[in-house]
């Protein structure tokens, strides 16, 4: 059973005791991609997945304290976006 979840700008896919991290541009990409995922699986009759999308608090520090004990990096985990504003 796999578990696919977003995290800000992050798509977060569990397999077991293993994480795989994805970072998208922004929010609204992860949430996209999930949704296309989400999608993919139902029109190819797959049921071993769990999707679920970063809608609380509660569940963002969960991943959080699972993602730091993995060994990712907290501050790269806390961003929501990949591209930089431009300094004048």
């Amino acid at each position: 059973m796999k578990s696919i979840s977003t995290l800000h700008n992050k798509l977060v896919i569990q397999i077991n005791e293993d994480f795989f991290l994805f970072s998208l541009k922004n929010v609204d990409d992860s949430h996209r991609l999930l949704t296309t995922m989400e999608n993919h699986f139902r029109a190819n009759s797959r049921n071993d997945a769990i999707f679920v999308k970063d809608v609380s608090t509660p569940q963002r520090k969960w991943m959080y304290d699972i993602l730091i004990k993995k060994g990712f990096d907290k501050q790269k985990l806390y961003r929501q976006t990949t591209t930089f504003s431009k300094r004048m």
